[in-house]
């Protein structure tokens, strides 16, 4: 099933990504344990910016949200970036918002 990965609200900047059918009902919870995961500081993956050597935020595009995604869903179905980038605005499509 594909879903939109929108950075703005207009829908100009988007990713579109292939998720598993099985995972579209709980997209919003994947993202919230996505998030929990990428902003906790105990946490050491590539995705932080540190300054004066502290984790002070994270840089992270969709490829994260699928690294972590498939890293965690090990043997499962993996999600797939379709494309990156999009500039169309896409109809009918589940949009999680970044």
């Amino acid at each position: 099933m594909l879903v939109v990965f929108a950075f703005d609200e207009e829908l100009e900047d988007i990713d579109i990504v292939d998720m598993p059918i099985n995972t579209i009902d709980d997209l919003e919870e994947e993202q919230k344990e996505f998030f929990e995961w990428l902003f906790n500081k105990d946490n050491n993956h590539e995705y932080w910016i540190i300054r004066n050597g502290e984790k002070t935020t994270c840089s992270y595009d969709s490829r994260a949200f699928v690294k972590w995604f498939d890293e965690k869903k090990q043997g499962a179905e993996k999600a797939m970036i379709v494309e990156q980038y999009a500039k169309k605005k896409i109809e009918d499509m589940p949009i999680l918002y970044f």
